[in-house]
């Protein structure tokens, strides 16, 4: 680090520097003096902070100076930034969630739309650090498939936040133990898909799934009930997406809806929830430095994160674990058939006999290989009256070729693997 070039970057009050590192490089940002955040999160004084692959900024409220060392392939400065509408927005939820406490009620459950790529998943950082701050110990929620926050991308997961999300490390920290011991354990349901409309027979499942239980989890948790809910989205901004928006509306009781960057979104749903006083609808602008994504991106960022899952991030580094196990000890299966007709083409009174969550025996062969894998353990009498339930038709392969070979789990934990497993 001590080779890498560096510079000092002063900001005014109320400025923000806006970075982007590229993947294949490293930069190390360190607080010089006065006081900065990035994602609400402050900066510690004189501390190297390390980022690679991102798009940050750094926000100052009173003014400081920035060290700067490694190669940014984007970096200027702006005045003209929407923190205060957001501090704004804190302190209004904040308000919110005194009242509950005097209440006895439940705290504000907000959830956030908008395009892809207007900075949702930025702002929910930003929110849930100033709860945290405020003591609040408030529910994260991601239903944004392909940002895997928490876990993989493909997921959907709940998290109570009691603690600051790293600056450099981000959500991913959650769900390690860090130094102090401490251990935040994420409620997560694996999709598979960076995309609801996909599958979303297979999501509405999930999100039903995750509702319940992380509503039930919070009846034992007072402080999580007052602190309320901060719900991150994909890009549901198409008419045809309303229903989907209406039911995590309904799964998550949600009193508060946040619109970024769509003057159509907003209207719509003004007018739809303009006689039902207990949920209300409002718009915050897009942030200038929030910019479109490429595909390749996109994709270096989610390996990234997975690689993260697995072998830890920059402050707390895991060892992954590799496990040899025989084929013909595993059965594999899916959730859902690669084609499936429409309804509307079946015969007249016909009904379809394949579910679109059916379940589908998969062959294990080599290309499977570097695929993510969800693994539920279950009893193997449950296992087995799971799949006669559900009809299964499994179709005969000759796989006896592969029967006697090895096959190579990677996983993030050690410990036995049930091979009666339903995956």
């Amino acid at each position: 680090m001590e080779k890498l070039k560096a510079k000092s970057v002063t900001l005014k009050p109320g400025e923000e520097l806006r970075l982007e590192v590229d993947f294949s490089k490293t930069v190390y940002i360190k607080l010089i003096k006065g006081n900065a955040e990035i994602f609400g999160a402050e900066l510690g004084s004189n501390t190297y902070y390390e980022f690679s692959c991102e798009k940050f900024a750094i926000y100052t409220w009173e003014g400081c100076e920035i060290e700067i060392r490694g190669e940014l392939s984007s970096e200027y400065t702006s005045n003209e930034t929407p923190m205060n509408v957001y501090m704004n927005l804190h302190l209004a939820l904040q308000q919110l969630r005194d009242k509950a406490k005097q209440q006895g009620s439940e705290g504000p459950r907000l959830l956030i739309l908008g395009p892809t790529d207007s900075g949702k998943t930025t702002l929910c950082k930003i929110l849930t650090n100033y709860a945290v701050k405020q003591d609040e110990t408030p529910v994260l929620v991601n239903l944004d498939t392909s940002e895997g926050m928490v876990s993989v991308p493909g997921s959907i997961s709940a998290t109570c936040i009691s603690r600051f999300i790293s600056p450099e490390d981000g959500f991913m920290s959650y769900g390690v133990t860090g130094s102090s011991g401490k251990t935040d354990s994420p409620l997560v349901y694996h999709y598979g898909n960076s995309l609801p409309n996909k599958h979303l027979s297979l999501f509405q499942k999930l999100l039903k799934c995750l509702a319940n239980n992380v509503n039930k989890q919070i009846e034992t948790n007072k402080s999580a009930q007052n602190s309320g809910f901060i719900i991150d989205t994909g890009g549901h901004v198409e008419s045809s997406s309303y229903a989907l928006i209406d039911q995590i509306i309904d799964l998550f009781k949600v009193n508060l809806v946040l619109i970024i960057g769509n003057e159509k979104l907003y209207n719509d749903y003004i007018k739809k929830y303009n006689d039902q006083p207990n949920i209300s609808v409002a718009k915050v602008p897009k942030s200038g430095g929030v910019v479109d994504r490429s595909s390749l991106y996109i994709q270096n960022y989610q390996n990234n994160h997975i690689k993260q899952y697995f072998y830890g991030t920059n402050s707390e580094k895991l060892q992954s674990f590799s496990k040899i196990v025989k084929i013909s000890d595993i059965s594999l299966y899916k959730i859902g058939q690669d084609t499936l007709a429409p309804s509307s083409t079946l015969p007249l009174g016909e009904t379809r006999k394949i579910s679109e969550t059916q379940i589908t025996k998969v062959e294990i062969d080599e290309k499977l290989s570097h695929y993510l894998v969800a693994i539920l353990h279950l009893d193997p009498v449950t296992n087995q009256e799971k799949l006669d339930n559900n009809e299964i038709h499994i179709k005969e392969e000759d796989t006896e070729s592969l029967l006697d070979e090895d096959l190579v789990l990677n996983s993030p934990v050690l410990g036995y693997i049930n091979m009666q497993v339903f995956s």
